[in-house]
């Protein structure tokens, strides 16, 4: 049957194993690095670990590695869903020693599992594997996976693969950039978990597990229950979401649109600070993309002039939109041939209008995207947080505000969405 694995071996009972929505995706995919993401109970590590079995089975004598951030956390977590719910009963790679005291499980191809942990690297690092699987990837340092990386070059099977299993962490994580950047990320939702919903609606547990989930609050629940990298309490974008609102978009073929109303070319002077200019375009849906982003510090003002003139040919618009203080830059501008129009620097209801940006509309689509390749600004972004004050004393009527440190890109987004806010609500560009 279509999209159904049969787990077997010679003389055992079958299990049988139909993957659903990101882990079905992970069966057909032979990229490099994965990483399999999604809130908790959603089906990751027995999806992930039934492909582990199937690649074992296809690949005689391949060798994988299941791997925690430390050794025995495998135990009672993936090798007892392993032993007791994917592998057939009775198979015979379960002969021998405990999990416990097991480091490898032999398939009767030959293939084999190598267990272990970054707490205890060296054995890990003195083989070859053709997939190695980090599960709570999140655990990992940075350092780990690149040097995991290089281990996978066993060979035997026609492609070698690293897989990352995990919940969402802070929107800073490690993780969540390199894969903004390279590799596939497969994105698990609850529906994906039979136990939870039987594809047309919740099963009673799964409708009492949500709205348990549904208590949870702040980050935690952003994570856990809505599988957002999210940052902790503070975050001035709280409802930004890598894997909806970092998209590429073009300018004819766009999977939402094939118009293009108008563009402009976003600006914030720096000179020992970034300059930052950016290309933000609206559709004819009014929904916002940042198609891309010039960041650097030192330029002269004609260089910084030439740059915001070289964007607008680009895109064919002469309109830029300036920090209003900045008057020399404007000035450079105008020179250039471009329209200079002074931002609105209202920084609360500026912020207020990109939040709102980021949530997903009535039709499903989000209000605002970002090109991945701003990669400035997807740094930013991240930790852009208000200001801690005091709630009593001479400050306490004052409007809340962001930390004033690595946030150019940030004002540059708001004097775009402000400025196109503007003339959709029937106003003029300010000046």
């Amino acid at each position: 049957m279509e999209g159904q694995l049969i787990a077997s071996t010679p003389k055992t009972e079958v299990r049988r194993y139909a993957p659903r929505g990101g882990v079905r995706d992970l069966f057909s995919t032979t990229d490099k690095e994965v990483l399999v993401e999604g809130p908790v109970m959603t089906g990751k590590t027995f999806g992930v670990l039934h492909y582990a079995l199937g690649f074992l089975e296809r690949f005689p004598k391949c060798r994988v590695a299941f791997l925690r951030k430390e050794r025995r956390s495998l135990n009672e977590t993936v090798l007892t869903t392993w032993e007791e719910k994917v592998l057939p009963p009775a198979h015979p790679c379960l002969r021998g020693t405990s999990r416990a005291h097991r480091s490898v499980y032999v398939m009767p191809n030959g293939s084999r599992v190598v267990l272990g942990g970054m707490d205890d690297p060296t054995k890990i690092m003195s083989g070859e594997y053709d997939l190695v699987i980090c599960f709570e990837a999140t655990a990992f340092m940075e350092e780990d996976w690149e040097t995991l990386t290089t281990r996978v070059r066993n060979n035997v099977a026609p492609y070698q693969q690293i897989i990352g299993d995990c919940n969402p962490g802070p929107s800073g994580h490690w993780l969540n950039r390199r894969f903004r950047k390279r590799g596939r990320r497969l994105l698990t939702r609850h529906p994906d978990n039979p136990t939870l919903h039987d594809g047309q609606d919740w099963t009673d547990f799964g409708a009492e597990y949500i709205r348990g989930l549904d208590n949870l609050s702040g980050a935690r629940r952003l994570r856990l229950r809505d599988g957002i990298w999210a940052s902790e309490e503070g975050i001035c974008y709280k409802d930004f979401n890598p894997s909806v609102n970092v998209v590429t978009r073009t300018l004819e073929g766009d999977r939402w649109t094939h118009e293009w109303k108008e563009f402009i070319v976003a600006c914030d002077d720096g000179c020992t600070n970034p300059f930052v200019a950016q290309v933000w375009g609206r559709d004819h849906d009014g929904r916002l993309h940042c198609f891309e982003e010039h960041c650097e510090a030192e330029l002269r003002p004609s260089e910084r002039g030439e740059i915001i003139r070289s964007l607008g040919e680009r895109y064919g618009t002469r309109v830029s939109v300036i920090d209003p203080s900045a008057a020399d830059l404007k000035k450079e501008a105008r020179a250039h041939g471009m329209e200079a129009f002074d931002a609105k620097n209202d920084v609360f209801d500026g912020i207020g209008r990109v939040q709102d940006r980021w949530v997903l509309r009535s039709d499903g689509t989000p209000g605002a995207t970002v090109d991945p390749s701003c990669e400035n600004f997807l740094t930013e972004i991240e930790s852009y947080h208000w200001k801690k004050r005091r709630v009593h004393g001479p400050d306490q009527d004052r409007k809340d505000e962001p930390e004033k440190k690595d946030d150019h890109s940030m004002d540059t987004c708001r004097y775009a969405v402000s400025y196109f806010d503007a003339g959709a609500s029937g106003g003029s560009p300010p000046h």
